[in-house]
């Protein structure tokens, strides 16, 4: 018997955009299949719901391809789920009922896979990590994260993010110093981005496209060395469970499409 789906609230986009909790998300996919059973009278309602768990650094991007998809497959809902992947993952073997899984790293994606919940995965997008720091901090480079007094902030290291941090860090050589600075661990990259934008610590390390998303003039950038870089791969799956396959399916191919890939490009994606 799965356990009941109630690990850690995470951030829900429905299809006007508003965010909701997972336990709101959790009674709008029972008030969908009460209304999708029996489409109304005047044709308002959705005749398919479609859920897509997806890492919060897709969250841009992910707005513009549910709208998409809407719009070339009418009377279909997509309601996304945004969160760090480790959570999506987790919610997903407790048995959330979702029917495409975006992970922001193979670790996640395998996991499902490794449960049998879906058959495949495959790499859609992918991104880059730069270190993000207050205009007051004095971070000029990476050894600067080693200085005593300084505060950092990564996300946790089973989110995608934050394991890839801590490997980039391993790979410069000031991983062991760094994290002695380490004031906490976020459960996703754009907690990461709020705390040093407001100033709640003085440097961390997120992907490239995460920048946008703080306050102008809040952040400073920099680049990590050749040596540090490490290129993250996303991952797309329909899972097994999923009573909309078809239109999975179609949602997967659509991340591949021109419009998807001119959306990620614009938001500072790379492909595979």
């Amino acid at each position: 018997m799965k356990r009941p789906w109630n690990t850690t609230e995470t951030m829900l986009l429905g299809p006007r955009g508003p965010l909701v909790s997972r336990r709101a998300f959790a009674a709008g996919l029972a008030a969908t299949a009460a209304c999708t059973a029996s489409p109304s009278s005047s044709g308002g309602a959705p005749s398919s719901s479609l859920v897509v768990a997806a890492a919060m650094s897709l969250r841009e991007v992910m707005a513009a391809c549910e709208r998409d998809f809407e719009a070339e497959h009418r009377g279909v809902d997509v309601v996304l789920n945004l969160a760090g992947s480790q959570t999506l993952a987790a919610q997903i073997l407790e048995g959330a009922p979702v029917d495409v899984f975006l992970s922001a790293d193979a670790a996640q994606m395998d996991r499902v896979v490794a449960a049998k919940l879906t058959g495949s995965s495959v790499a859609f997008a992918a991104n880059r990590l730069v270190i993000i720091a207050t205009p007051s901090s004095g971070v000029e480079a990476p050894a600067d994260l080693t200085r005593p007094n300084l505060h950092l902030v990564l996300a946790g290291p089973s989110v995608p993010a934050g394991a890839y941090a801590r490997e980039a860090l391993g790979r410069l050589g000031i991983r062991d110093d760094a994290l002695a600075g380490l004031v906490s661990d976020e459960e996703n990259v754009r907690a990461v981005v709020h705390k040093v934008s407001l100033g709640e610590a003085d440097a961390g390390i997120v992907y490239a496209t995460d920048v946008a998303a703080a306050p102008s003039g809040s952040l400073r950038v920099i680049e990590l060395p050749e040596a540090a870089s490490i290129r993250a791969l996303y991952y797309a799956a329909v899972l097994r469970a999923s009573k909309e396959p078809a239109l999975a399916e179609a949602f997967v191919a659509s991340l591949m499409a021109p419009a998807a890939r001119e959306a990620l490009a614009a938001a500072g994606f790379s492909f595979p």
